[in-house]
Protein backbone atom coordinates (compact mmCIF):
# COMPACT_ATOMS: atom_id res chain seq x y z
CA UNK A 1 0.00 0.00 0.00
CA UNK A 2 1.34 3.40 -1.02
CA UNK A 3 1.40 5.90 1.83
CA UNK A 4 0.97 9.66 1.17
CA UNK A 5 4.14 11.69 1.73
CA UNK A 6 4.52 13.31 5.14
CA UNK A 7 4.88 17.08 5.08
CA UNK A 8 7.40 18.39 7.61
CA UNK A 9 6.07 20.97 10.08
CA UNK A 10 8.60 23.52 8.81
CA UNK A 11 6.64 23.67 5.53
CA UNK A 12 3.35 24.47 7.33
CA UNK A 13 3.95 27.84 9.03
CA UNK A 14 0.18 28.45 9.42
CA UNK A 15 -0.44 25.19 11.26
CA UNK A 16 -3.04 25.87 13.98
CA UNK A 17 -2.77 23.91 17.24
CA UNK A 18 -5.60 21.44 17.74
CA UNK A 19 -5.98 22.61 21.34
CA UNK A 20 -6.77 26.14 20.11
CA UNK A 21 -9.38 24.83 17.68
CA UNK A 22 -10.99 22.65 20.35
CA UNK A 23 -11.08 25.53 22.84
CA UNK A 24 -12.84 27.80 20.36
CA UNK A 25 -15.25 25.02 19.39
CA UNK A 26 -16.31 24.80 23.03
CA UNK A 27 -16.69 28.59 23.28
CA UNK A 28 -18.83 28.70 20.15
CA UNK A 29 -21.06 25.89 21.40
CA UNK A 30 -21.74 27.85 24.60
CA UNK A 31 -22.87 30.98 22.75
CA UNK A 32 -26.54 31.60 22.09
CA UNK A 33 -27.58 30.71 18.55
CA UNK A 34 -29.47 33.68 17.05
CA UNK A 35 -31.60 32.44 14.18
CA UNK A 36 -33.04 35.92 13.69
CA UNK A 37 -30.00 38.19 13.68
CA UNK A 38 -30.96 41.65 14.99
CA UNK A 39 -30.16 44.76 12.99
CA UNK A 40 -28.01 46.02 15.84
CA UNK A 41 -25.63 43.06 15.39
CA UNK A 42 -22.70 42.60 13.05
CA UNK A 43 -20.85 39.35 12.34
CA UNK A 44 -17.13 38.71 12.29
CA UNK A 45 -17.55 37.50 8.73
CA UNK A 46 -19.05 40.87 7.76
CA UNK A 47 -16.17 42.67 9.46
CA UNK A 48 -13.62 40.63 7.52
CA UNK A 49 -15.33 41.25 4.18
CA UNK A 50 -16.66 44.79 4.47
CA UNK A 51 -15.20 46.52 7.54
CA UNK A 52 -15.44 49.06 9.07
CA UNK A 53 -12.50 47.84 11.20
CA UNK A 54 -8.99 47.82 9.75
CA UNK A 55 -6.56 44.91 9.88
CA UNK A 56 -4.94 46.07 13.14
CA UNK A 57 -8.30 46.52 14.83
CA UNK A 58 -9.48 43.09 13.64
CA UNK A 59 -6.33 41.49 15.01
CA UNK A 60 -6.85 43.28 18.32
CA UNK A 61 -10.47 42.13 18.38
CA UNK A 62 -9.39 38.48 18.03
CA UNK A 63 -6.86 38.91 20.83
CA UNK A 64 -9.46 40.60 23.04
CA UNK A 65 -11.90 37.75 22.41
CA UNK A 66 -9.21 35.23 23.33
CA UNK A 67 -8.49 36.99 26.62
CA UNK A 68 -12.08 37.83 27.47
CA UNK A 69 -11.68 41.59 27.04
CA UNK A 70 -14.55 41.74 24.54
CA UNK A 71 -17.49 39.40 24.11
CA UNK A 72 -19.83 38.25 21.36
CA UNK A 73 -23.58 38.48 21.90
CA UNK A 74 -24.17 35.18 20.13
CA UNK A 75 -23.50 33.33 16.92
CA UNK A 76 -25.15 33.06 13.53
CA UNK A 77 -25.93 29.35 12.93
CA UNK A 78 -25.83 29.96 9.16
CA UNK A 79 -22.09 30.64 9.33
CA UNK A 80 -19.56 28.04 10.43
CA UNK A 81 -16.70 28.81 12.77
CA UNK A 82 -15.46 32.15 14.03
CA UNK A 83 -17.00 34.14 11.17
CA UNK A 84 -20.41 33.42 12.71
CA UNK A 85 -19.61 35.38 15.88
CA UNK A 86 -22.06 38.25 16.40
CA UNK A 87 -21.29 41.52 18.14
CA UNK A 88 -23.29 44.53 19.19
CA UNK A 89 -22.35 47.06 16.52
CA UNK A 90 -22.52 50.11 18.81
CA UNK A 91 -20.35 48.46 21.48
CA UNK A 92 -17.86 47.28 18.86
CA UNK A 93 -17.46 50.74 17.33
CA UNK A 94 -17.25 52.38 20.76
CA UNK A 95 -14.32 50.13 21.69
CA UNK A 96 -12.50 50.27 18.36
CA UNK A 97 -13.53 53.74 17.30
CA UNK A 98 -10.03 54.67 16.08
CA UNK A 99 -11.03 53.73 12.53
CA UNK A 100 -14.00 56.12 12.43
CA UNK A 101 -11.85 58.92 11.02
CA UNK A 102 -10.57 56.74 8.17
CA UNK A 103 -11.61 57.81 4.69
CA UNK A 104 -12.50 55.25 2.02
CA UNK A 105 -13.73 55.47 -1.56
CA UNK A 106 -17.43 55.55 -2.44
CA UNK A 107 -17.24 52.03 -4.01
CA UNK A 108 -15.68 50.70 -0.80
CA UNK A 109 -18.34 52.49 1.24
CA UNK A 110 -21.02 50.87 -0.92
CA UNK A 111 -19.41 47.47 -0.32
CA UNK A 112 -19.49 48.15 3.42
CA UNK A 113 -23.20 48.88 3.12
CA UNK A 114 -23.71 45.70 1.14
CA UNK A 115 -24.89 47.43 -2.04
CA UNK A 116 -23.60 48.01 -5.57
CA UNK A 117 -21.25 50.94 -6.13
CA UNK A 118 -23.89 52.61 -8.34
CA UNK A 119 -26.12 52.78 -5.27
CA UNK A 120 -23.27 54.30 -3.28
CA UNK A 121 -22.85 57.05 -5.85
CA UNK A 122 -26.61 57.68 -5.88
CA UNK A 123 -26.70 57.98 -2.10
CA UNK A 124 -23.79 60.43 -2.29
CA UNK A 125 -25.54 62.52 -4.97
CA UNK A 126 -28.63 62.69 -2.77
CA UNK A 127 -26.45 63.72 0.20
CA UNK A 128 -27.78 60.77 2.19
CA UNK A 129 -24.24 59.44 2.42
CA UNK A 130 -21.91 62.23 3.50
CA UNK A 131 -18.73 62.64 1.43
CA UNK A 132 -15.67 64.87 1.48
CA UNK A 133 -13.07 65.80 -1.15
CA UNK A 134 -9.95 63.63 -1.35
CA UNK A 135 -6.93 63.62 -3.67
CA UNK A 136 -6.28 60.41 -5.62
CA UNK A 137 -3.07 60.72 -7.58
CA UNK A 138 -3.42 63.90 -9.61
CA UNK A 139 -7.17 64.11 -9.50
CA UNK A 140 -9.75 65.11 -6.93
CA UNK A 141 -12.46 62.67 -5.90
CA UNK A 142 -15.00 62.19 -3.14
CA UNK A 143 -14.39 59.94 -0.15
CA UNK A 144 -16.47 58.69 2.76
CA UNK A 145 -15.50 58.67 6.41
CA UNK A 146 -16.25 55.45 8.27
CA UNK A 147 -18.35 57.33 10.82
CA UNK A 148 -20.46 58.66 7.92
CA UNK A 149 -21.26 55.07 6.99
CA UNK A 150 -22.30 54.36 10.56
CA UNK A 151 -24.41 57.52 10.57
CA UNK A 152 -26.16 56.39 7.39
CA UNK A 153 -26.86 52.97 8.87
CA UNK A 154 -28.34 54.65 11.94
CA UNK A 155 -30.58 57.09 10.07
CA UNK A 156 -31.67 55.12 7.00
CA UNK A 157 -33.01 51.68 6.13
CA UNK A 158 -32.99 49.77 2.85
CA UNK A 159 -36.31 48.33 1.72
CA UNK A 160 -34.48 45.09 0.96
CA UNK A 161 -33.67 44.71 4.65
CA UNK A 162 -37.29 45.35 5.63
CA UNK A 163 -38.35 42.80 3.05
CA UNK A 164 -35.93 40.26 4.48
CA UNK A 165 -37.38 40.73 7.95
CA UNK A 166 -40.94 40.52 6.70
CA UNK A 167 -40.33 37.60 4.37
CA UNK A 168 -41.59 39.68 1.47
CA UNK A 169 -40.27 41.67 -1.49
CA UNK A 170 -39.06 45.26 -1.51
CA UNK A 171 -41.78 46.14 -4.04
CA UNK A 172 -44.47 44.85 -1.70
CA UNK A 173 -42.90 46.68 1.24
CA UNK A 174 -42.78 49.92 -0.75
CA UNK A 175 -46.43 49.60 -1.75
CA UNK A 176 -47.49 48.93 1.84
CA UNK A 177 -45.50 51.86 3.21
CA UNK A 178 -46.92 54.16 0.52
CA UNK A 179 -50.42 53.24 1.72
CA UNK A 180 -49.29 54.18 5.23
CA UNK A 181 -48.12 57.57 3.96
CA UNK A 182 -44.42 56.78 4.25
CA UNK A 183 -42.38 57.93 1.25
CA UNK A 184 -38.82 56.83 0.41
CA UNK A 185 -35.90 59.25 0.30
CA UNK A 186 -34.20 57.34 -2.52
CA UNK A 187 -35.50 55.07 -5.29
CA UNK A 188 -35.46 54.68 -9.07
CA UNK A 189 -37.72 57.75 -9.26
CA UNK A 190 -35.75 59.66 -6.61
CA UNK A 191 -32.11 60.12 -7.54
CA UNK A 192 -32.11 57.14 -9.93
CA UNK A 193 -31.12 54.90 -7.02
CA UNK A 194 -31.38 51.15 -7.56
CA UNK A 195 -32.30 50.62 -3.92
CA UNK A 196 -35.36 51.96 -2.13
CA UNK A 197 -34.27 53.79 1.01
CA UNK A 198 -36.35 55.08 3.91
CA UNK A 199 -35.54 57.52 6.66
CA UNK A 200 -35.73 55.56 9.87
CA UNK A 201 -37.55 58.38 11.69
CA UNK A 202 -40.36 58.15 9.09
CA UNK A 203 -40.96 54.52 10.05
CA UNK A 204 -41.74 55.25 13.71
CA UNK A 205 -45.47 55.13 12.97
CA UNK A 206 -45.29 51.68 11.38
CA UNK A 207 -45.88 49.19 14.19
CA UNK A 208 -44.49 46.05 12.53
CA UNK A 209 -41.27 47.83 11.61
CA UNK A 210 -40.75 48.90 15.21
CA UNK A 211 -41.30 45.36 16.45
CA UNK A 212 -38.71 43.90 14.09
CA UNK A 213 -36.17 46.69 14.14
CA UNK A 214 -34.59 47.75 17.47
CA UNK A 215 -33.16 51.17 18.17
CA UNK A 216 -29.48 51.74 17.42
CA UNK A 217 -27.40 51.30 14.27
CA UNK A 218 -28.73 48.85 11.72
CA UNK A 219 -26.72 46.28 9.85
CA UNK A 220 -26.40 46.74 6.15
CA UNK A 221 -27.84 44.40 3.62
CA UNK A 222 -25.67 41.40 2.79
Amino acid sequence: EIQPPRIPVRFTPWLIPNSWVQAWSVRLSLLKSLTDVPYSAISLGHLFRYGPLGEEQLAQLIVDLEWGKFSAIGRDPRQNGLVGLLFDRAALIAKYRATNSSVISIPDAAKSLGVKQEVGYALARLSLLETLPIVVGRRCARGVRVDSILKFQTEYVFATMLAKLRGSSSTTIAAELTERGVAPVASRAIGNCRQIVYRRADLLSVDWVQKLMPTGPVQSAP
